[in-house]
């Protein structure tokens, strides 16, 4: 039996108090601008970069993810992902509250402990704030109510595990109660036979 190795990793995360959290995670996932920031402030027409980031994967190869954001405050607010060449669902958008992506890729990108598998351009055309709730893709590719990836080898769908803000979103725009504070996430080691999952599916439609 291998495992993972065992690596400390300390990210930027909103929090809302300024003491560390200390929490173990495998399959995880955030959103935050380039800057690690997980709220900003914007002006009208404004454009703000959102990251996708996981963290901790259990998988060496990464073939594709599926994810919804469940918002608050969006009026007519555009969203634009930024996916590689790739095949993909057209965006589940008939929703002011909700966006949701689907995609895969034909070749496997090597995973890290952190990456950034896509990115979403907000074009700001609202007045208030906007939250961001981190989802699953409607409709979904597996029974838990959170996003997915595939991973390599082996094509099996993993669930992401959104990392805890402690202010009841993961990402916003222009909130009133906007705090950073650091937080410390340790990833587990993850032995092979976890890394096998009962019932494989890919997110080719």
């Amino acid at each position: 039996m291998k495992s993972l190795p065992v690596i400390v990793l300390v990210l930027s995360l909103l929090a809302s108090s300024a003491s560390a959290q200390d929490i173990e995670i495998t399959d995880g996932i955030y959103l935050s601008t380039p800057a690690g920031e997980r709220c900003v402030h914007a002006t009208y027409l404004e454009h703000v970069t959102m990251d996708v980031v996981i963290v901790c994967p259990a998988y060496p190869g990464f073939r594709g993810m599926e994810i919804g954001l469940e918002m608050t405050g969006r009026g007519n607010t555009a969203l634009i992902p930024t996916v590689p060449d790739l095949v993909w669902d057209p965006p589940v958008d008939d929703d002011p509250a909700f966006y949701g992506v689907s995609w895969a890729i034909a070749s496997p990108i090597p995973t890290s402990t952190w990456f950034v598998p896509m990115s979403f351009d907000i074009f700001y055309l609202d007045s208030g704030p906007i939250t961001f709730r981190i989802a699953a893709m409607r409709p979904s590719s597996i029974p838990e109510p959170l996003p997915a990836y595939v991973g390599d080898p082996g094509d099996a769908l993993v669930p992401l595990n959104p990392l805890p803000t402690g202010a009841g979103y993961d990402f916003a725009i222009n909130a009133d109660d906007c705090q950073l504070g650091p937080a410390t996430y340790t990833c587990v080691p993850i032995a092979d036979e976890a890394l096998s999952w009962g019932a494989v599916k890919s997110l080719y439609r």
